[in-house]
């Protein structure tokens, strides 16, 4: 499921190349929720990249875009754009250091089942 929700959002990243800026920033606000979902379920490397894209399109190859954002006549849709942008790196961290309960977990043997019973 993790590995869908990051390809998904890659390819809709990729997919936000190609578009007029209103357009591509609504797009790249979906490929972000999809790797916020992504590291939610425990994925790193793909929602990374995807937080990466999205950056590095916004910054550097439609700067139609980022002047949209950066007036001031935008400023939701800047704050938006900055928690959706933030979103999938603090679900990697949090998943990360354990706090989210939805890490992935070693297995547990045969001894740690019988020591707490069924």
């Amino acid at each position: 499921m993790r590995q869908s929700f990051g390809i998904s959002g890659v390819v809709l990243a990729i997919l936000g190349l190609s578009l007029a800026p209103p357009l591509n920033l609504f797009l790249l606000w979906g490929a972000l929720i999809l790797c916020t979902l992504a590291a939610l379920a425990a994925g790193r490397m793909l929602p990374a990249t995807t937080v990466a894209a999205a950056t590095i399109e916004l910054g550097f190859l439609s700067p139609l875009t980022l002047e949209m954002l950066l007036a001031r006549s935008n400023a939701g849709l800047a704050l938006v754009t900055a928690l959706a942008l933030l979103a999938p790196i603090a679900a990697i961290v949090l998943n990360a250091a354990g706090k989210l309960g939805c890490a992935v977990r070693p297995p547990e043997t045969y001894a740690d089942v019988f020591e707490r019973g069924w």
